[in-house]
């Protein structure tokens, strides 16, 4: 692909350059079904293993993971996610940085939206493609203790890697949910990659000793996945909650309703609705 079709192409070219050789690495010949043989200089398979197995040609092989323009099919980027043994967010990361054009990052929650997350018990908030969340009920405003609806939006990323009420509400699996979470909004940033809205965010939350750490690993793990996750509420206690993803019609935002089990419900009711 050209670059005038693939915007910023030098970014997207290094970031699927990254992912295919950390994806290589984590495999043994074994794996794919072929002899180790030798001594190997390198950790997982070899460039011309990954290459026979996909059946593309290994000069091309080498100049896709080193970043050269070269033309790519889709089909022969699904042989390559099938010999690299890709998961289904994987996959779709792959596809991702080879698009030609970024999706736009939205901004605006319609009053409609709004009215629709007032209007849910549990907690719930409107996110945006770069984790900005930009509108939140009153459940999840008591829940998370952040500002009344209808206040400035917030990057939920930041909030976790800077806001050191976070590793106390998540206590010993701080870490465990900040890399899922590095590892969601590396597969959202693929269809954004030269949107300009999305690549402040990400020099912004490359500063962040932590992020940039376990950004470097190049894990991915779709962002819209249903998550299981149990938080220590100063007030509420403990609280395990499961949270459920919509895509609103019509735009690129998602709607997130985080459902606590049956008692912690009830006591965050309690703490939400008005007297």
């Amino acid at each position: 692909m050209a670059d005038e079709q693939w915007p910023d192409a030098g970014g997207r070219r290094k970031e699927l350059a990254a992912f295919l050789k950390s994806r290589r690495a984590r495999l043994q010949p074994s794996d794919v079904g072929l002899r180790g043989g030798g001594r190997r200089r390198v950790t997982g398979l070899r460039r011309e293993e990954v290459a026979a197995v996909a059946d593309v040609g290994l000069t091309w092989y080498t100049a896709l993971e080193t970043g050269v323009e070269i033309g790519v099919s889709e089909s022969t980027l699904d042989r390559i996610a099938d010999a690299l043994k890709l998961g289904t967010a994987e996959r779709k990361y792959l596809l991702e940085l080879a698009r030609g054009m970024p999706a736009k990052v939205e901004s605006e929650v319609s009053p409609r939206v709004r009215e629709a997350l007032d209007a849910i018990e549990a907690p719930a908030y409107v996110i945006s493609g770069d984790w900005n969340i930009l509108y939140w009920n009153a459940a999840f405003a008591v829940l998370w203790n952040v500002d009344s609806p209808g206040s400035a939006p917030f990057n939920a990323v930041e909030s976790l890697f800077v806001d050191p009420s976070s590793r106390e509400v998540y206590a010993g699996l701080w870490e465990s949910v900040a890399r899922s979470v590095v590892a969601q909004i590396r597969s959202d940033y693929a269809a954004h990659i030269g949107d300009p809205v999305f690549e402040t965010t990400m020099s912004r939350l490359l500063t962040i000793p932590d992020f940039k750490r376990f950004y470097a690993a190049n894990e991915v793990v779709s962002s819209t996945e249903e998550t299981v996750r149990t938080i220590r509420h100063p007030e509420l206690g403990s609280i395990e909650l499961v949270s459920v993803n919509f895509l609103i019609p019509g735009t690129s935002l998602t709607a997130t309703i985080e459902l606590p089990q049956k008692d912690a419900m009830t006591r965050l009711r309690a703490k939400s609705t008005p007297p």
